[in-house]
């Protein structure tokens, strides 16, 4: 009697395993749904902030200091373009702690609901944000220099600037990538988790039963 009233339990307790684990999921998701897409509008936001006072100057740099650039050499070129870069990766820095910043308090907020726990990974959001940052920051520099070179292309026929461009460009194509991941990441590292945690408490059922 004490066997099947167990294996009852057992059975009973895996269909209710089943269907908590599917709402579990599902409230999940549409919780970080609702997280990334509030982080990436949040990301561009700032950056997008932050460009408002870079952009002006490199506004200027584009119309006063490109046009003297046609004369020099691919490596003057290229050392100038770094250091541009070098300008844009610190105001992206300030974005990107900026942003952290405001995750941690969105973190704090979600923890509160029950929804997430123990679901914190600073090692991925940190790759994913500076990803993020990083390559909308570099697809407005890309704006930039592709606009120089459509004023003037027969000037930056062989140019440094078109080729950096073009692979900026291509950065924003690992964004819904590193999203996907990242989301699935946490989803399944936490069924994983509770799915441990109901093991144990079964273990513990059955324990106190015989």
């Amino acid at each position: 009697m004490r066997v099947e009233k167990v294996m009852k339990r057992r059975t009973a307790y895996k269909k209710q395993n089943i269907k908590r684990s599917i709402i579990k999921f599902s409230k999940l998701l549409l919780v970080f749904m609702i997280y990334d897409l509030g982080t990436l509008i949040y990301s561009i936001l700032v950056t997008i902030w932050i460009w408002m006072i870079v952009e002006i100057s490199f506004a200027y740099i584009a119309a006063v200091w490109i046009p003297k650039l046609y004369s020099l050499t691919n490596e003057q070129e290229a050392l100038i373009f770094g250091m541009l870069h070098g300008v844009l990766l610190f105001f992206t820095i300030l974005a990107y702690y900026f942003v952290m910043h405001k995750l941690e308090e969105l973190e704090t907020i979600l923890s509160k609901s029950r929804l997430v726990y123990t679901l914190h990974s600073p090692q991925w959001e940190h790759v994913y944000i500076a990803v993020l940052s990083t390559a909308i920051s570099f697809y407005f520099l890309s704006i930039i220099i592709l606009i120089a070179y459509a004023m003037n292309p027969e000037k930056f026929k062989e140019s440094v600037l078109i080729d950096q461009a073009l692979l900026s460009l291509l950065i924003i194509i690992y964004i819904p990538i590193v999203l996907i991941l990242w989301k699935y990441t946490k989803i399944t590292a936490y069924l994983r988790r509770a799915e441990r945690q109901e093991k144990i408490l079964l273990s513990e059922d059955l324990q106190q039963n015989n």
